[in-house]
């Protein structure tokens, strides 16, 4: 329809000037309100032709010189056949780098279907470019796969919209990796030929070496969608780690090939579309999609370098490489730990991995392997005596119905805290906070079952204990949640530093003496129970070492830590080192509850309320001169190295520790006046370096 016929059918009248008239009327700071049209529509609408604003109007920026895939064929502006081998590298390279890009968090319109050959890769004669599009294609269908079905991605790690892209569906896996690996064999052949032939000028050498590089290329992409391709990880990681870390290692083996040969490839033109530069070679056509995207789309990513590319490939693939020793963990706490120290990093990709590793897929199985690791974590942190086989009670099945009860119910909730980890960080603290309701609730079924079981022991006399045993563990795993979302506000910079002494004071009071004590009970508990579980005749055995005694002797080091941090700010703020907000203008109490707020619905331990810890905070500082605080900091900088310095994990802590008691030492002595204190959070997010 021409522009005519179209003013024509729809009567399109000019309202600029009527609409700038009415404009000069208003006068300086005033608005027209509209009830049908508020803030929100107005934040949301979109100013027509502005780059700014509507996506549409980028491509006028930069005006494609390829329209489609086939246009640009009949135009002669790509090739589908008889590509030079320094062609072939750089559409690889490049095709990697946008991969990469898209997982980072960017859209498949801004980056990998930039690649026209992935449009219709059936279109492409060279049988090297159309199996690899081919391969790119499944791989990044089952890469989205992955990540939807963890179901663990927020909208800032990835956009999980296709544009409605074709992925290559039609194609099986099998005949991919059969394709794939006749191309392998083909760029093989091809560079054993090459190399034979090279008679040592420059040029041909270039060639073989090119060829090595694409044979290379090959190899790579074949082993890693062999790795993508499968749809059960967590029966492949378990059962078939032999040939997952043979294709790891092969793909490591060809990254670095394809580094050494990547300079050799055509280099790409740098293209700019609004603030992004793309890179550019045969194949490539950066504004193909700008129609797609929403109007508000965001204007500017960033395309990861071939640099970055090889290092996200390398860290990727060494990850997954861990993966397989957590697929062979049986408890919940080995693979908890394993799972939060993991989650630290950026890839949405791997993160969903974990998920998939982890458990199976179906909600099903999930609940039958939740409730086996469950049951594992159980026997042993406490071993409860109902679950040993020598337990003579005679309502045994009963019994073990009501644990199984008990663990079957719990299972939803643990199982929602390895999805957690599959979160980026801000995410997780978000989520942690909104279980402990559930978590505060099992810690009464728990003490509940504890006590149905003991009445079963006592009604037939028996000698065995069972009160605090799946309460106790209950309670650990609460401790355990707790600290960790006190943390993460660390790792995350959430807390001012005039904040810090009530956040160390909670650790150190609460938390962590709770904590102590728990693994104390337990401690007593199994000996009790092995003691009563001998015949009558036997020996009492020789008292043993303590089951905790390492984790028992950490966490007096992270008393201590605590502890001192509490007294050195607590200090800071009497001698104005860090600066206190303006009493006018701020509420400590209120900045407290909102910290601590999230732990009320636990009765075990119970929150602290304000007044609580304000009577113990104002007798502390009311008891002691400056410089006596300084020295219980120092004291307990000191005890924690002694302990720290015994486990060569905690190098960090006791670095810290000694840093910190120098510090403190000066302080307390008087010599050294201050005005400002260095406190550096780089080393471990929740322990500062102190520096003078």
């Amino acid at each position: 329809m021409s522009a005519t016929e179209a003013y024509s059918l729809y009567s399109w009248k000019d309202k600029t000037s009527e609409f700038k008239n009415a404009c000069a009327q208003l006068n300086i700071g005033e608005l027209v309100k509209e009830p049908s049209f508020g803030l929100f529509e107005a934040m949301s609408a979109i100013e027509m032709m502005d780059p700014k604003m509507d996506a549409g109007m980028t491509q006028n920026q930069t005006q494609s010189k390829i329209k489609s895939i086939k246009a640009g064929i009949e135009n002669n502006l790509l090739k589908t056949e008889n590509f030079g081998l320094e062609e072939k590298l750089a559409i690889v390279d490049n095709t990697l780098r946008n991969l990469v890009t898209w997982l980072d968090g960017s859209s498949l319109a801004q980056t990998l279907f930039t690649n026209l050959y992935l449009h219709d890769p059936n279109i492409v004669q060279d049988f090297y470019i159309k199996n690899f599009s081919i391969a790119i294609l499944k791989i990044a269908d089952h890469m989205r796969h992955k990540i939807i079905t963890s179901a663990t991605f927020e909208e800032e790690d990835f956009q999980p919209l296709s544009y409605n892209f074709k992925f290559a569906e039609e194609i099986a896996d099998s005949t991919v990796l059969n394709n794939l690996k006749s191309a392998e064999d083909s760029s093989a052949k091809f560079y054993r030929h090459l190399k034979g032939e090279v008679k040592g000028e420059e040029k041909q050498k270039n060639e073989v070496e090119m060829a090595y590089g694409l044979w290379y290329r090959m190899r790579f992409i074949r082993s890693f969608f062999f790795l993508m391709s499968s749809n059960d990880e967590y029966q492949a990681f378990a059962n078939n780690s032999e040939e997952i870390t043979k294709h790891i290692n092969i793909c490591l083996e060809s990254l670095t090939k394809v580094k050494e040969t990547h300079e050799l490839g055509l280099q790409p033109e740098m293209i700019k579309v609004g603030k992004t530069i793309y890179p550019t070679v045969m194949g490539f056509e950066p504004t193909i999609n700008q129609r797609l995207l929403p109007p508000t789309f965001p204007r500017f990513i960033q395309i990861h370098s071939f640099a970055a590319t090889h290092e996200y490939f390398q860290v990727l693939l060494t990850k997954l490489t861990e993966l397989i020793k957590v697929s062979k963990m049986k408890t919940f706490d080995e693979i908890y730990d394993f799972g939060l120290d993991f989650s630290e990093i950026q890839s949405i990709f791997l993160r969903s991995m974990l998920q998939l590793v982890i458990l199976p897929r179906s909600m099903i199985e999930k609940v039958m392997v939740m409730k086996k690791i469950l049951l594992d974590s159980v026997l042993k942190f406490i071993s409860p005596p109902i679950l040993n086989p020598k337990c003579p009670v005679n309502n045994k099945e009963v019994c073990l119905q009501l644990v199984d009860s008990f663990l079957v119910k719990c299972t939803p909730a643990f199982v929602s805290l390895f999805q957690i980890l599959g979160h980026n960080k801000p995410r997780q603290r978000e989520k942690i906070a909104h279980v402990f309701e559930e978590f505060a609730s099992f810690q009464d079924e728990a003490d509940n079952l504890d006590s149905i079981l003991h009445s079963f022991f006592v009604q037939q006399k028996l000698s065995l204990v069972h009160y605090g045993c799946f309460g106790s563990w209950i309670l650990n795993h609460n401790l355990t949640l707790m600290s960790q979302f006190l943390i993460s506000g660390f790792e995350l910079q959430l807390f001012a530093k005039y904040e810090c002494h009530y956040i160390y004071w909670y650790l150190c009071e609460i938390i962590v003496n709770w904590q102590m004590s728990t693994l104390s009970r337990v401690d007593n508990f199994l000996l009790t129970n092995e003691i009563n579980f001998l015949p009558k005749n036997a020996k009492k055995p020789k008292k043993k070492k303590s089951v905790f005694e390492k984790e028992s002797l950490i966490k007096t080091a992270d008393r201590h830590m605590f502890s001192a941090f509490y007294q050195a700010f607590r200090a800071f703020l009497i001698e104005g080192l860090v600066k206190s907000p303006n009493p006018d203008f701020d509420c400590e109490e209120f900045r407290y509850n909102h910290r601590l707020g999230p732990f009320q619905f636990f009765t075990s331990p119970a929150v602290c309320l304000y007044n609580q810890f304000k009577d113990k905070d104002e007798y502390f500082i009311k008891a002691y001169e400056l410089n006596k605080i300084y020295g219980y900091a120092r004291d307990h900088y000191d005890m924690a190295r002694g302990i720290y310095e015994k486990y060569p994990e905690c190098a960090n802590q006791a670095k810290i520790a000694k840093n910190n008691f120098v510090v403190m030492r000066l302080l307390s002595s008087g010599l050294k006046k201050l005005e400002k204190i260095g406190l550096d959070f780089s080393e471990i997010a929740h322990f500062p370096m102190m520096r003078l």
